[in-house]
């Protein structure tokens, strides 16, 4: 790890408690990143140096989003996922969403019409949003993931992780962070990463809304599809080299 954010690493875990730059869920890692002197945010590149940095709350129940990735089978696929798949939004009945997670060691029944599940295809080399009938018959895998994409994405952004673990307070109605714990892991291998995902460990969260003000009204809202880890499965796909 470079000394530079060693030093800045041990700087912040001196200080006590800090505000948060909002009172935002996005705080804490907004907070940690102008801590760090973080100036330009890039959700192509590493954070720091070559390092990507992920905060989370102690004792958070939420896992650990790696990254956004659009199946690049197709094109428009958040679209395409949303045309054939979506549901009614909650208050616009009229426009369709599709928010649900999807793994790959279990299906996952959607409007009590389809069952879905990833699939890791390791002949055709792409990781595939499979649909099938209430029968199990497979009727939809055109949406997928191509290896080599994903593999470009993880490796130019998650070499490096260091896992930042803090506590939260509020005092006289604003957020304040400290931040306790610091795990520095480095990437196994993709392999490592795909077989993940077939275990259960990593999962797909499909993000597609629908705006509900401003000129935007009832167009799609598509929050980027998320691969995230479970946080106990870290380990299977990170090594961990230094706790601080």
């Amino acid at each position: 790890m470079d000394d530079v954010l060693l030093q800045k690493i041990a700087e912040i875990k001196d200080t006590q408690w800090i505000k948060s730059v909002n009172n935002n869920d996005s705080g804490i890692g907004l907070t940690l990143e102008k801590l760090l002197g973080k100036q330009v945010e890039n959700f192509e590149w590493p954070d720091f140096k070559g390092v990507e940095v992920k905060a989370k709350l102690a004792r958070s129940r939420y896992d650990l989003t790696l990254f956004t990735a659009a199946p690049d089978s197709i094109l428009f696929a958040a679209q395409e996922v949303r045309n054939r798949y979506g549901y009614p939004d909650r208050k616009l009945w009229n426009c369709k969403v599709f928010n649900t997670s999807i793994f790959a060691n279990d299906y996952k029944s959607m409007s009590n019409r389809y069952y879905m599940r990833l699939y890791v295809d390791w002949k055709k080399d792409c990781v595939t949003f499979q649909v099938y009938n209430r029968k199990y018959e497979l009727i939809d895998d055109e949406i997928a993931w191509s290896f080599s994409m994903l593999q470009e994405k993880l490796e130019r952004k998650l070499a490096k992780l260091l896992v930042v673990t803090c506590e939260q307070k509020m005092i006289d109605n604003e957020k304040y962070y400290r931040y306790t714990h610091f795990k520095y892991y480095e990437l196994k291998s993709f392999a490592h990463f795909l077989r993940a995902i077939e275990q259960g460990g990593i999962y797909v969260a499909f993000q597609i809304s629908v705006f509900k003000g401003d000129y935007k009204y009832g167009q799609m809202h598509d929050r980027g599809t998320a691969f995230i880890i479970k946080n106990d499965k870290i380990d299977e796909v990170f090594k961990l080299v230094k706790e601080i």
